[in-house]
Order: C-alpha cells, then structure tokens, then sequence
C-alpha cells in the first residue's frame, strides 16, 4: 500500500496537494484518478511512499485519507519539470498546481495525448552541465546567425532545443530562418493552430525519436523532453514572458530553474537586455555568449525636433515640417515609412476647461479616451459615453482633450495628404492576429505606403523600412514606473534598427537624455546610468518588491489591507491606492514589501501569505507598481 501526494489538474481547487492511498506503485509525474467533490480529476503524482512507513502520521492525521483511482498510463512531464514548477512557485508565493496549468495548453490537459508513456520520456540525462547561463545582446540579424549556428551544434551532440518567443508574430519571423536545412526536425507550437493540429504537433514534440528544434511561445515548456541541450528565449524583454492572470509568475525565471535541472544552458537575447540581467552579469551569474554590443545605431539619420513652435490656438500641430518632407519625399520616391503613436484614440485626456476636472470613467476612475466619432471609450472596462456630455463637477460644457493619440495623426495626415496609400495598426483598428498580417503584407506590398501604428506594430515589422517615425512619445515619460525610461530606449533602438535612411522623433522634451543615447547609439552607457540610479533608490534588482493588490468593497479593502499590514509590520510594508483606484466600481488598494534579494523566499512571509485569501492578488517581482 502507497500513500501518494498528488496535485489535482483542475481549475477551481485551490488545495495545493492532495494525499491518497493506493495499492498501485505510481511513478513521480504520472497521472491517476482521484475523487474531489464526488467527481474524478486528474491529478499528478508528486510524492509516492510506502503505508507501512507513514502508519503513525496517517492515524493521528486530522483527515480521512481517501482511497485513489486507476493510474492512468502516462507519464505526463519529467521530474525535473516537476521540480522546477515546485521551486517556481515558492518563488512566487503560489501553487505548483497552478504553475504547471500555466505551462500546458488547455486542449492538451483536457486530452492528454501527447502525454504518452515512454521510457525514453523518464531517462535522465547525463549532467554534461550544471545548468549554465548565457546572454546575447545584437540587433536581430546577428541573433538569428548565432543561434543558426548554435542549434547545429547542439543537433551534432544529439540534443533538442526549444526556442522561445513571446507572440506569434515572432515566430512566423524568426522560423523560416532558424529551420532552414532541419524542416523535418523542426516543430512551431503557438495558439495560431487548431485544436487538432496543436494536439498532433504536441504528441510529434513529445515522442518524436532524436533531436528536435521546438519554436513556441513560452507556454510549452511541459513538452516531456529529457534530450534537451538549451532553452533559448529571444526578445527576452517582453512582458509576455509575464504571466498576467493566476498564477502572477515570470516564466523566464522558471527557465532557469528548469535549465538547471535539467543540464541544458539557457540564453536569454534581445537587441537591448533588461537592466537586471546586464546587473545579474556584474554579479557572475550571466556570461556572455558572444561579446555583447555596446552600441546599436544603424545606418539611419536621426533627427530630434521640437514640437513646442508647433501649439497652435485651437489646436496642436502633429506633423512637423520635418515629417512632412518625409512623407513628400517617400512619396515622390515610392518609400515605406512607419509612423509609431503610444497612445489609441484622437486624445488620450479631457480636461474641463472652467474648473480643470479630469473626465474619467465613473467605474474604473480612469481617463476617458476620446476616440473619433465622438465617442469616449474605457480603455479599462470598455464602458462607452458619448462625446455630447457636461463636466460632473461644474456641468460646464467646455471640455476641452488633451494629449495626442493615433486616431488625431491619422486625422492630420489625411487631411494634408489625401492621395496618400495610409494603414493603421492598432488594437482598435485590428483585432485578431490574422488581420495584422494582412495588414503588414499589403504595407510591405506597396509601394509608397504608410504605416500608422501602436507598440502592437512592431513585432509585425518583418523588413527594415525607408523611414521611420516617433509622431509621439511625451506622455509615457510622465507615467511614474521605474522601469520606464528603460521601456521608451528599447523602443526607440528597436526602430532605430528597422530603420534605413531617416528616423524622425518628434517630441517637447528634445533634451531627454534617452534621446542623447539614441543619437550615439551608447546602449552600455543607457543601462550603467540605468543602474546607477536604481540602486540609490533600492529599486530592483537591487532589492526584491513584492506587490499585494485587494480589489472590492470599499470598506471591506481598507479593513484587509490594515489587517494584513499589521501581520507584516516589521518588514515595513506600504499602503497606497493604485493608479488607476477604481475598475468596475470596485476599489484597488496596492501593498509593497522592500526586501533584500539575499532574505527571499522568507519563510515567515511565505507563511503569511500563503494564508491570504484569493481575493489578495500576490505578486513577486511585479513589472510595475501602480
């Protein structure tokens, strides 16, 4: 007889591990039955161990002990992976359970095929590495040629690799690159294919004999694969890599856990690496992989203009005289320009022009965006008010917007180039993968043509462009985040580099330091500074922020986050309301704890939050902190 912990593969059970009995000798990573609320779940087998050791335990234990299912016969994930999920979650405060739904696709959880039995799937691999760190820093076209080459080496030691990339717009760019000469030992996974054709690519990844290349989204890092030679993760700085609903975990950290345990290397690439990892390479834990590039500037012109002269009386001027020679002159030349705006809408803030009253939405307490059509939208809970609307604090009819959004550029230029061939790429504009890359297949099909767009734009942008340009940026430098100016020189390489003769930034702060790098291209000298200011601060990384949000009633928020702030009181927490302090009528209170990387996970905390409800939203190493 067995006693095993098993952790159930359900939603809704926020057990953490269940136990049971059996007369079977399940294997760690099996699957079994077992009975939750008069139903049978799977569950997955995490400890096995003999009755007769345990006879004094179960009898003083103050639950009855149930009686498991049949195990089912499939070895669902290795045990490395299991680990690793185990370590994962301690990390973040929350659920191995919940860790490992996050990393195996629904449709395959709810079948299991590609989950098959297989001696070959619970090997264990010879430790030729102890799980060894690498970083990359180039623009894409040299990442692409070192990881080519890389990939070969690993298929002549007979090792698998699985390639990460945030969106499926990067793999559909980076794959006819990578797979060119091994196409039939090369798998894509994404949310892009059908139920069908996910299952079948999942069951080839999992049992397919010999080396494999594995390019998906991160979230197929379940793939039971015990060949595996290196986990690379490309565009490592985006924030897809966050997991932005339960469980709140970075799944880059779970990779190195997960790369360790299972003796392959890591490498983590981007055009411009985040400032913790270039810190974690001062600290020796990072080693390049190839010398990293210092400075990224292309072969564009750049030019920083002023838009201060351009504030009219009824009005603010979007395009300055210097965009509108690009345009003239791509025009005449049959070039492509791509034209980026960080805000959706015609103006992104109204204001009452009597009694200065912010408009905002009466649910989430969040700007009112005015779009065209005379529509304010939510851009948090989507409710919509017509534009034909009074002050709600004077009744005053004059609102006047503030700001400049997408939907005002494109208005600009079609009114002083009408002949022109104009696209927009936006959330609002498009809404599904497939219509973006219709969209950017007829941008780069035509000639002449203009692309309006987003951040969302720039994992489309296959091929480098005539000329590129920042319409406008100004409002991200006031959002108050430590992270953010980090946010906008990314931004601004990554077009820099997309970039073949002009780059335009139009802006009323031309003296940004940003600016200063982006001219000289001094990418090193950005994050050193970066660096520099963050630690006088105590900002990450060089301290560990853990961020506690209690969204509902009013009072009912007050009396928990008072409650919880007391229980935690000698680590000197603080209590303020979020940026944004209202969504759906429901009101949002943040809690942070500042701890020294060295003291974390800590066990006294891990046991006091481990005790919070589900209402606590609890996350570690948040990416911002309004």
């Amino acid at each position: 007889m067995n006693l095993l912990t098993v952790i159930p593969l359900a939603r809704g059970i926020f057990k953490e591990t269940l136990t049971y009995f059996t007369k079977e000798t399940p294997r760690v990573g099996q699957a079994v039955t077992v009975p939750i609320r008069g139903k049978k779940v799977i569950a997955l087998v995490v400890k096995v161990e003999p009755v007769a050791d345990l006879k004094q335990a179960i009898r003083s234990a103050s639950f009855v002990t149930k009686k498991a299912g049949n195990t089912l016969p499939r070895t669902l994930f290795t045990e490395s992976f299991i680990k690793s999920a185990e370590e994962t979650a301690q990390y973040y405060a929350g659920g191995t359970g919940s860790i490992i739904r996050a990393l195996v696709p629904e449709i395959i959880l709810q079948s299991f095929k590609g989950l098959a039995n297989s001696d070959r799937i619970i090997k264990s691999q010879e430790p030729e590495l102890a799980g060894e760190y690498y970083i990359l820093q180039a623009d894409e076209s040299e990442r692409i040629g070192f990881y080519k080459s890389l990939i070969r080496e690993e298929f002549a030691k007979k090792h698998s690799v699985y390639f990460a990339l945030p969106t499926i717009a990067d793999i559909e760019k980076f794959l006819p690159h990578l797979e060119k000469g091994i196409e039939p030992y090369t798998i894509a996974l994404s949310s892009a294919l059908s139920q069908k054709e996910l299952q079948e690519k999942y069951t080839e990844a999992a049992t397919k004999e010999g080396p494999l290349l594995i390019i998906a989204t991160p979230h197929f890092l379940s793939i039971p694969r015990v060949d595996l030679g290196a986990i690379i993760i490309d565009r490592e700085s985006s924030s897809a890599y966050r997991s932005n609903t339960r469980p709140y975990f970075d799944i880059r950290h779970f990779a190195a856990i997960y790369a360790k345990r299972s003796f392959s290397k890591l490498i983590l690439g981007d055009i411009l690496l985040r400032a913790e990892l270039i810190a974690e390479k001062e600290a020796g834990k990072f080693i390049p992989i190839a010398p990293l590039k210092t400075r990224l500037q292309g072969n564009s012109k750049l030019m920083v203009v002023d838009m201060k002269p351009y504030k009219h009386k009824h009005r603010i001027d979007t395009l300055s005289k210097e965009l509108r020679e690009i345009l003239t002159r791509n025009q005449a030349s049959l070039g492509r320009t791509f034209i980026f705006a960080s805000r959706r809408g015609v103006a992104p803030t109204t204001v009452c022009g009597d009694c200065g009253h912010e408009i905002s939405c009466k649910e989430c307490a969040s700007p009112l965006v005015l779009h065209s059509g005379h529509l304010y939208i939510c851009h948090k809970c989507g409710k919509t008010k017509d534009a034909d609307m009074r002050c709600g604090v004077c009744a005053s009819w004059k609102l006047v917007p503030l700001g400049i959004g997408i939907e005002q550029i494109e208005s600009h230029i079609r009114e002083l180039f009408p002949n022109l061939i104009l696209m927009r790429l936006d959330s609002d504009a498009v809404t599904t993968h497939k219509k973006a890359r219709e969209v950017i297949d007829l941008f780069y099909k035509t000639k002449g043509a203009v692309l309006l767009g987003t951040e969302m734009a720039l994992a489309y942008l296959d091929e480098p462009v005539e000329a590129t340009v920042v319409g406008h940026i100004d409002n991200l430098f006031t959002i108050p985040d430590f992270r953010i100016r980090e946010r906008i020189f990314r931004l601004l390489i990554s077009l820099r580099m997309k970039t073949e003769k002009y780059m335009l930034v139009q802006t009323r702060h031309p003296n940004e330091k940003v600016f200063e790098h982006l001219s000289r291209g001094t990418v090193s000298d950005f994050i050193r500074e970066d660096l520099v200011e963050r630690k006088k601060a105590f900002y990450p990384p060089f301290a560990l922020y853990i961020k506690i949000t209690r969204e509902g009633e009013k009072d009912e928020v007050n009396s928990d986050m008072s409650s919880l702030e007391k229980a935690i009181e000698e680590w000197s927490p603080t209590i303020y309301p979020a940026f944004i302090p209202r969504i759906k009528g429901r009101e949002r209170m943040h809690l942070l704890l500042r701890l020294p990387r060295a003291d974390w996970p800590h066990p006294k905390i891990l046991a006091i939050l481990s005790d919070l409800r589900p209402k606590f939203k609890i996350v570690v190493d948040p990416e911002e902190l309004l």
